[in-house]
């Protein structure tokens, strides 16, 4: 199936929801297994970060199918970090 993206919003959508998704996804996941951790916040992020940078490495090296992008990194990497800060918001509830 291919997706005609128009507008900017259609673009991004396309490019970068389904990596922010997943970035967001893995840090809440991660948070959610390491209960047992004092600072499982931050482990988490840290965790996310260097998963969702050695993946889009592994794109540009040809190791795994896809497209290396930087702006891919930049977007999941503000993913994790908007899953930490709404994990740190809720845990204050």
């Amino acid at each position: 199936m291919h997706i005609r993206a128009k507008s900017l919003l259609g673009i991004f959508i396309k490019s970068w929801a389904c990596d922010i998704l997943w970035s967001y996804a893995l840090t809440y996941s991660l948070y959610l297994a390491l209960y047992a951790f004092k600072r499982k916040i931050a482990i988490s992020a840290i965790l996310s970060i260097c998963i969702v940078t050695v993946f889009e490495l592994l794109q540009l090296f040809g190791k795994v199918k896809g497209t290396f992008d930087i702006l891919d990194i930049i977007f999941q990497i503000a993913a994790v970090l908007l899953a930490a800060r709404v994990i740190k918001r809720r845990e204050k509830i």
